[in-house]
């Protein structure tokens, strides 16, 4: 089955539909090469078999219309030697598609990597005498420590919890730290304890005044925080405190800019 990074493709259109080859296909080889594409995508190694029944299979033509046309959609592939199991085969690759297809999956392990790396900093420091509880609840938090004046900030000791990137879902019963936590490693912002404690604290506010699960709250935050980068804004403390990751705030933002755009249009039309 492909991985979930497998599930969608880049496609440069202008690139795609300004290919001389592409241009001069026939409708039905036009399909043909498409559909290639995308089988090629969710394989293992990016390629597509070589022998025609199953090319004709694949194209979604049939063997009649891929003899007709199918010399015209192999221009766009390249024979490449793979080791499927302990056989090696030839097979044909697109080399332009292969250059975005490594990439998508580079970028998809390097997530998971973090991922891992992230969940690891998580171990708990258990005493034999806790373990038990810990055994009994998984997702249980040890009593956060209270500091003093001029201490390093305090740190949970928690249990591990898994995030798999695979499954594209945020567990239940986590700590809103961790919650925040998560927010900031997908928006691929560098945060420290109190940037974390703000964003935890916003969550759990997101959560109350929505009337939603922390996770869904969660999943609100973190659209929310990558609308504000998208838009080119810092998101930092200062974000969190002036609000600006409520629902409202937005909607009050765009209400202000139709009330612009409508007055400029009303003082044009004396």
């Amino acid at each position: 089955m492909p991985a979930k990074w497998q599930q969608w493709m880049p496609f440069y259109i202008d690139r795609f539909l300004g290919s001389f080859d592409v241009q001069n296909m026939e409708p039905a080889a036009f399909k043909a090469y498409v559909r290639l594409l995308l089988y090629a995508w969710q394989t293992d190694d990016c390629t597509v078999p070589s022998d025609p029944d199953a090319l004709a299979s694949y194209s979604g033509i049939g063997k009649r219309l891929w003899d007709k046309h199918g010399a015209s959609v192999l221009r766009k592939f390249t024979t490449v030697t793979v080791t499927v199991g302990d056989t090696v085969t030839e097979r044909l690759r697109n080399a332009v598609q292969f250059e975005l297809w490594s990439e998508a999956k580079r970028i998809h392990e390097a997530r998971k990597t973090a991922a891992m790396g992230t969940n690891a900093t998580r171990s708990p420091r258990r005493s034999p005498s806790r373990s038990a509880a810990h055994n009994n609840n998984p997702l249980q938090e040890q009593e956060q420590k209270q500091g003093t004046r001029g201490e390093a900030p305090p740190t949970l000791d928690t249990v591990t919890v898994t995030f798999d990137p695979d499954d594209g879902l945020i567990p239940e019963g986590l700590s809103t730290l961790q919650y925040a936590a998560y927010v900031l490693e997908n928006a691929s912002i560098a945060a420290g304890f109190q940037l974390r404690n703000k964003l935890s604290d916003a969550i759990a506010l997101l959560a109350r005044s929505e009337s939603v699960s922390l996770p869904r709250a969660t999943a609100l935050m973190l659209e929310r925080v990558q609308a504000a980068q998208a838009r080119g804004e810092t998101v930092n403390g200062f974000w969190i405190e002036d609000g600006k990751w409520k629902a409202q705030q937005a909607k009050t933002a765009r209400s202000d800019a139709f009330d612009s755009v409508r007055s400029e249009f009303l003082a044009g039309g004396d």
